[in-house]
């Protein structure tokens, strides 16, 4: 009872890891892994061309969200909600991976960061670096403690801030990126800027310079001279700052436009710091060549402060007027931006409660389809058991009667030995009183009537002979039924599975056999041959066997030794199955067997 116990329980999981869906994902969230360093885009499109995700396992579907959170963050993609990488972070916190978890944190932190939830964000990077303290990957470890010090800047925390860029500057130094160790002096000279302790500040980005310098990072030699220009306008080392600015610019090329006006609109408020009005113009002018609107605000506004310097108020009035202009519109924007992305995070949410209701329809489907299985191998169980119950009845019923017909031919064998001493002795008797004939008469009739009750006793013994070698035929044939039944019993108990028990051993399939295969089969590909039979009402019981046995993508020698057929009517069986789906077209070879396996 125990093993059958355990049979049950080992089917229902089997039938649960058969319904899994989409088996070929698995590979493309590897690639879309590998791709994500060096070619975010390209992992974002590989990632959302997998159609509903939400029917993934949950392992699948719980990687998916990590994975399309994250590239959606390196390409930039402001998130709007928090639904996908919830999802990781609930499925990711019950496993032993660390790295996924503390992944998943991270990129939930940026979803609140983009959201303006700054205090969540910067509880979930705390919990982040908690989790991650035994972690390996000292770049995920870099960012998490770098997101966290820029989150305390922006909650004027400068201490707090200094410490944790302090902390991804250590990480830094144990991945062994000179990137990171660039962008950490980068972030340290920013707290020191927000301490107001300019040198240690300036000190830093020098640092920070050298190494992207040497490592050709422009990206962090970039942010080293911006962020230092800030420091020397700070100080009022305003030709230290430009010189700062004029490298930037060297490095951006003239097709990105965008760049280019922030750096000639930092460049035309230098001018304006040192008083060369004409120069500043020239440069506020270039920078409205984009056509932002932060950006041509703070263009309006510099212009605002040259002409206010200047005295030439009028101007002075006019672009005033512009930049609350454009302060008006930017509000506007943010207001209906906001407006959107809470009317898209609702649609969101409601796309994926739908989702949910229907993954638990699809759920409570295949627990009916598994429940439905396994109460059919529990009746097949319960039949076997059954008739060898009654194969072991009729056993003993023939044990007995050979028992009594052994019994009797015994009794008849010590009979016949009686008599024949009688006989012996009788025929003793004659021999000694032959002068009394009365006495041999009646001698004789004894002698005649044993020698007739012994005649009938061994015939008797003959027929009991015949029938004791029937009964054993019958008890070895009922026995061998017995030990078949027992067999298959024993076989279904510890391997619960048909398609595994045909693997091991092929063999002609009985009846049992089909009910068996046939529902495994519609588990496994979702009622398969009732949507064959849907698309094909013509088909017969054995042409759905039939197409159940291509469809598991059995060779020609398995189907003859399955079938108990030749390969010839194999042949036939696949000319008939062509006739029956389309009579008309032209089958070409293997097109049968492909037609089938797409249902």
């Amino acid at each position: 009872m125990k093993k059958l116990i355990f049979s049950i329980f080992l089917l229902l999981l089997l039938g649960l890891v058969a319904c899994r869906e989409y088996p070929h994902v698995r590979p493309l969230l590897q690639e879309a892994e590998m791709l994500m360093p060096d070619r975010p885009d390209s992992s974002l499109i590989l990632l959302e061309s997998i159609r509903f995700p939400e029917k993934l396992s949950a392992e699948d579907y719980a990687t998916w969200c990590l994975l399309v959170t994250e590239a959606r963050d390196k390409n930039y993609v402001e998130h709007t909600s928090d639904s996908v990488i919830n999802v990781a972070v609930r499925y990711f916190e019950k496993q032993e991976n660390s790295l996924h978890y503390v992944k998943a944190l991270y990129y939930k932190g940026r979803v609140f960061q983009d959201q303006r939830k700054i205090e969540e964000a910067t509880a979930l990077f705390v919990k982040a670096l908690d989790a991650g303290k035994d972690c390996q990957d000292y770049n995920l470890l870099f960012l998490v403690s770098s997101r966290l010090g820029t989150l305390y800047g922006y909650q004027d925390f400068a201490d707090r801030a200094l410490d944790s860029y302090r902390i991804a500057y250590q990480y830094a130094v144990q991945s062994g990126d000179s990137s990171c160790l660039s962008y950490a002096y980068s972030y340290i000279g920013r707290a020191y800027g927000m301490k107001k302790d300019w040198g240690n500040a300036i000190e830093s980005y020098k640092k920070g310079e050298e190494i992207a310098l040497a490592v050709n990072n422009k990206s962090a030699l970039s942010l080293s001279l911006n962020e230092c220009a800030t420091i020397y306008k700070q100080v009022r080392s305003f030709e230290k700052a430009k010189e700062c600015m004029d490298r930037i610019a060297a490095m951006v090329s003239d097709e990105n436009i965008k760049s280019k006006t922030k750096i000639y609109l930092g460049i035309g408020d230098l001018y304006r710091l040192m008083n060369q009005y004409d120069s500043a113009i020239v440069y506020l002018q270039k920078a409205l060549l984009y056509d932002n609107l932060y950006t041509k605000q703070s263009v309006y506004q510099c212009f605002y402060y040259l002409y206010e310097e200047r005295q030439e108020y009028k101007k002075a009035v006019e672009y005033n007027n512009l930049y609350w202009a454009y302060a008006d519109s930017i509000n506007k924007m943010e207001n209906k931006e906001a407006i959107l992305a809470v009317e898209a995070r609702y649609k969101y949410e409601q796309l994926e409660k739908e989702s949910m209701l229907e993954k638990e329809k699809r759920n409570q489907k295949i627990l009916y389809l598994v429940a439905a299985f396994l109460f059919l191998l529990l009746c097949i169980i319960i039949a076997y058991q059954w008739r060898l119950l009654k194969k072991n009845r009729e056993i003993q019923v023939i044990k007995k009667k050979l028992n009594c017909f052994l019994k009797e031919s015994g009794q008849n064998k010590i009979s016949i030995d009686q008599n024949l001493q009688k006989i012996a002795d009788l025929t003793g008797q004659l021999n000694e009183k032959k002068q009394k004939l009365a006495d041999t008469a009646l001698l004789k009739v004894k002698k005649e009537k044993l020698e007739e009750e012994n005649r009938s006793l061994t015939q008797r013994n003959e027929k009991l002979q015949k029938e004791i070698q029937k009964g054993f035929i019958l008890l070895n044939r009922q026995n061998e039924e017995f030990a078949t039944y027992k067999r298959k019993i024993e076989e279904k108990e510890s391997c619960p599975n048909i398609l595994v028990r045909l693997d091991k051993e092929k063999k002609r399939l009985q009846e049992d056999d089909w009910e068996e295969l046939l529902l495994m089969m519609n588990q496994i590909s979702q009622g398969f041959s009732h949507h064959l039979l849907e698309a094909h009402p013509c088909l017969s019981e054995n042409d759905l066997r039939f197409c159940c046995l291509i469809r598991l993508g059995y060779s020609l020698s398995d189907l003859c030794v399955l079938l108990g057929v030749q390969e010839e009517a194999i042949s036939k069986r696949k000319a008939r199955m062509r006739k029956h789906i389309n009579e008309d077209k032209k089958w070409k070879k293997g097109e049968l067997e492909a037609y089938i396996k797409s249902f």
